[in-house]
């Protein structure tokens, strides 16, 4: 988006209902709930206005892209503040008139760049790799086969001596445009986890 000039109401509205600590799960509905029947009237009237705006798929997909940026990310945050709020029943968020969710293209993964010694481990980085979330990680936790488990800790094994090399490797992309370096990321810290929760039973 060149301008943003028609959704100026939302970056004023971002900006006095910005809590960083809103990404903190448990601090969710602590922090909504604090909220003054003033505050909830405001932000009653911006969601209200927000679907009815032709222009809100373009604006949501523009602090995405942009989520780097300040401005952005206290847009983003509003989004999550609106999400929180109809977690709780509270009208008029709870009808859930918009659609917070991000459309991200496919992309083809390119690991020609990933040093030798870690080809062996591609096909772990992609299939764990999307559990990234506390609640993701809860979840594949509680319901792990052996397979799973085994899989994961030759991963940590076979990373965690070379873990500097695949640290550097990861540091060289842009994690915003490449999601490889992500993938590995989050694959060693599941495979991890998983290995100091059950050094003991080895």
């Amino acid at each position: 988006m060149n301008s943003m000039s028609n959704f100026e109401y939302i970056l004023r509205t971002a900006e006095k209902f910005y809590f960083p600590d809103l990404v903190i799960k448990d601090l969710q509905h602590e922090i909504a709930g604090r909220l003054s029947k003033a505050d909830l009237a405001q932000l009653a009237i911006v969601y209200e206005r927000l679907a009815r705006d032709d222009d809100f798929p373009k604006l949501k997909q523009w602090a995405y892209d942009n989520r780097r940026d300040d401005k952005c990310k206290k847009v983003l945050r509003l989004f999550m503040l609106f999400e929180v709020l109809a977690e709780m029943g509270r009208a008029p968020f709870y009808r859930r008139h918009l659609d917070f969710s991000f459309q991200r293209p496919p992309k083809p993964l390119d690991w020609s760049s990933l040093p030798d010694r870690f080809e062996p481990f591609v096909k772990l980085f992609e299939k764990y790799g999307t559990v990234q979330t506390d609640d993701q990680i809860d979840e594949f936790i509680s319901n792990m086969t052996v397979e799973q488990e085994t899989e994961l800790l030759e991963l940590f094994e076979g990373y965690y001596p070379y873990e500097e090399e695949l640290r550097a490797w990861r540091q060289s992309f842009d994690w915003m445009k490449r999601d490889e370096p992500s993938l590995a990321y989050f694959a060693c810290g599941l495979a991890a986890t998983v290995y100091y929760m059950t050094r003991d039973k080895r």
